[in-house]
């Protein structure tokens, strides 16, 4: 399991700014995934669409990353 963790983070590494691990006992294996909001990757776009709150800079730059 450590060799397929350590794949996972070496490839969220170059994806993310910041990744971090921290194994609880009462939670398990946690992964914390973090990007860095520029001029250019506004992630604090927000908004409503039908009631609903949207993080539209979090979801258009989150989901680029996930697609490659």
């Amino acid at each position: 399991m450590k060799d397929t963790l350590r794949e996972i983070l070496d490839f969220a590494s170059s994806l993310f700014d910041v990744v971090g691990i921290i194994e609880r006992p009462d939670y398990g294996t946690l992964i914390v995934f973090g990007l860095e909001s520029t001029t250019e990757r506004s992630l604090d776009e927000f908004g409503q669409t039908n009631g609903e709150i949207k993080l539209f800079g979090f979801e258009k730059h989150v989901s680029l990353l996930l697609e490659s």
